[in-house]
């Protein structure tokens, strides 16, 4: 009976030990703190006769009448709003989320696991990467407790993870799992470069941390592959060097700029690399290349296959997209390619994205229709073809093609034509990016023509 106690008694001794082990709520007590809830509101008020001209013939008459509506009803609001996670990544107060979670926001309050509520704001954010940088406004200066990056280079596949966040509103719940898969492309942009994993991961996780086991941020959670809209053990978190690199950038200068080479490119099947005598389908085929860009500069052809990247191997499609992406601007790009069977080196001078839309723009003809971003909109040159297809009269300004949800607070709707930019008139997509980019002021006053009613309209940079 004695040995039996004993027994009983190591057992109970070794299982408590494995269990201190093993257990991960230590480390949750610790990091927890970083980690927000989120919510994001969008404040819509029906302001009908603020979004008519009512000295036009054609407005006056539904101005009056929306105006005797509101009198009668009062105006009403509405207000949609989004749930989300964030994690604390300095002391100050700067937090991380997705973009998706907070581009409707007119309103942004952070909720700290102490339940303290804090208004936030936007300091920058990055449409193609989905992340969001936000500054919690602490009226005392409180230091917050924060998170620091992992090296999501070093993360291995089975290793384990655990995720804190938000989903469905219950704050700060704790899932774990392991790292399913690296360099995953779901189709969001030739950007994708997600680390998979199986902890669970539901609406309400998103811009959440999925941690490692030292309690550092390995990824920010993002999206998830479901029939049924709640986890099925499938989820992508963006990985914490691409995190770090892009949050450097808004902390920065608000904004993230990207590599541009100029060539187009498709995937090496093993057709190709039979037809081309290629030992394995690593590399990307160049299918064309755009004059004055890099590459053409740097000697680059149609038909040419490149197969590393600043010494670095490209084994699919996506990986030269993205190793271009994170090059500085103006560096010089080592570029190993095979041409008719011959490897040559190459060296490219990478611009920005926005350099490499202004060439592409100067190579426009009557017959394809470029478009040009600035800011959250994007806008097109009033060609003859535009103005025969969209039975435009007007001979002066920029057409509005399409404008983003985050810039839809403005008062700027597709189909406006911009005529002036803080009243310097506008003839060219060029004459618009130039004024805006050159511009110190906080905000821009538009001289805009909509369906043949002229308005002004302010917007934010």
């Amino acid at each position: 009976m004695k040995k039996i106690y004993i027994a009983v008694l190591s057992l109970f001794a070794l299982n408590a030990n494995a269990l201190e082990r093993y257990t991960i709520a230590n480390l949750v007590d610790k990091i927890n703190p970083a980690v927000v809830y989120i919510k994001a509101v969008e404040d819509k008020t029906v302001k009908e006769n603020t979004k008519a001209n009512p000295f036009s013939k054609k407005d006056k008459q539904a101005a009056l009448d929306n105006h005797k509506k509101q009198v009668s009803n009062g105006i009403k609001s509405k207000k949609n709003y989004n749930i989300g996670s964030g994690v604390i990544i300095s002391k100050e107060g700067l937090v991380i989320t997705n973009y998706h979670v907070v581009e409707i926001a007119d309103k942004i309050t952070v909720t700290t696991s102490d339940n303290k509520f804090y208004d936030a704001k936007i300091i920058g954010f990055d449409q193609k990467s989905d992340l969001a940088l936000l500054k919690i406004d602490s009226k005392d200066n409180t230091h917050f407790t924060f998170a620091k990056f992992a090296d999501s280079n070093n993360a291995r596949i089975g290793e384990l993870v655990f995720a804190i966040g938000n989903p469905y509103g219950l704050e700060g719940t704790v899932s774990t799992g392991i790292i399913s898969g690296r360099n995953r492309n779901i189709g969001t942009n030739i950007y994708d470069d997600f680390l998979q994993t199986d902890a669970s991961i539901n609406p309400g996780n998103s811009g959440g941390p999925l941690f490692d086991l030292d309690g550092k941020i390995v990824g920010i959670n993002t999206a998830i592959f479901s029939q049924t809209g709640g986890s099925d053990g499938i989820g992508f978190a963006i990985p914490s060097n691409t995190v770090d690199l892009i949050v450097t950038q808004l902390k920065q200068t608000g904004k993230v700029v990207r590599g541009w080479l100029g060539i187009q490119a498709q995937i090496i099947d093993e057709s190709i690399a039979t037809a081309l005598k290629l030992e394995s389908t690593n590399g990307v085929l160049v299918a064309d290349v755009t004059a004055n860009s890099p590459a053409k500069l740097a000697g680059i052809k149609s038909g040419d296959v490149i197969l590393k990247y600043n010494d670095k191997q490209i084994k699919n499609l996506f990986d030269l997209p993205k190793m271009v992406a994170k090059t500085a601007i103006n560096d010089e790009a080592k570029i190993t390619l095979l041409r008719k069977s011959q490897q040559l080196v190459v060296n490219a001078k990478i611009i920005s994205t926005e350099q490499g839309a202004a060439v592409e723009i100067s190579q426009e003809d009557e017959i394809t229709v470029k478009q040009l971003k600035v800011l959250g909109f994007y806008i097109t040159n009033l060609t003859n073809e535009v103005k025969k297809e969209l039975k435009i009269t007007t001979t002066k300004g920029v057409l509005v093609t399409n404008v983003d949800k985050s810039f839809k607070r403005f008062n700027l709707v597709e189909g406006d034509i911009i005529l002036q930019v803080d009243q310097k008139n506008v003839n060219s997509i060029q004459e618009v990016k130039h004024l805006v980019d050159n511009s110190t002021k906080p905000s821009l006053l538009l001289f805009i023509n909509r369906k043949g009613n002229n308005i002004f309209s302010v917007i934010e940079k």
